[in-house]
């Protein structure tokens, strides 16, 4: 305000209604001048609650549905002769595309503060399997036989490279 009336008796206005509009146009300018307030950390941060350890995720969720993924397709050959395996019906599809689904999140559950195990490799290999059932997923929405085959070795390979890394392997009493 002070600014707007050395303004106007620089200008040689000499009544207090010309400023308004200077100031009313200052105001305006500089409004949007400063940045808006930034979220806190708490604010940020949703209160995820863990109840799984990681193993039991592993043991639980992801393993039974990954199972479930690489079972439902291969090739059969016994004294009989050889038989393809893969879903067929509208509900295999839909059993095998909730597994996928489940695994996609389920790597989001992986790297959770409290299961990550650290913020390099471990973010990286997670992120990999839920890409990889995310694939697994989207063949099975499109009930593709051979785009399904493909995803589950890529959900297997994903699986692997986190395992030869991360799995604890008990050690034989001995």
């Amino acid at each position: 305000m002070a600014v707007a009336l050395a303004l106007c008796k620089t200008l040689g206005m000499k009544t207090r209604l010309a400023w308004v509009p200077l100031c009313a146009m200052l105001a305006i300018g500089c409004s949007g001048s400063e940045p808006p307030p930034a979220a806190t950390t708490a604010a940020a941060a949703p209160p995820f609650h863990t109840t799984l350890t990681t193993k039991q995720l592993m043991t639980w969720v992801i393993d039974p549905n990954a199972v479930a993924v690489w079972n439902s397709v291969g090739t059969d050959v016994t004294d009989k002769g050889t038989e393809e395996r893969h879903p067929k019906t509208d509900e295999d599809w839909a059993k095998f595309r909730n597994a996928a689904a489940m695994l996609v999140e389920s790597g989001n559950l992986l790297m959770l503060d409290g299961r990550a195990v650290d913020q390099d490799q471990w973010l990286t290999t997670a992120r990999g399997m839920s890409d990889a059932a995310a694939q697994v997923l989207e063949a099975a929405e499109a009930k593709d036989v051979q785009a399904y085959f493909d995803a589950g070795g890529a959900l297997y390979e994903a699986c692997t490279a986190c395992h030869s890394k991360y799995l604890i392997v008990p050690q034989k009493s001995g």
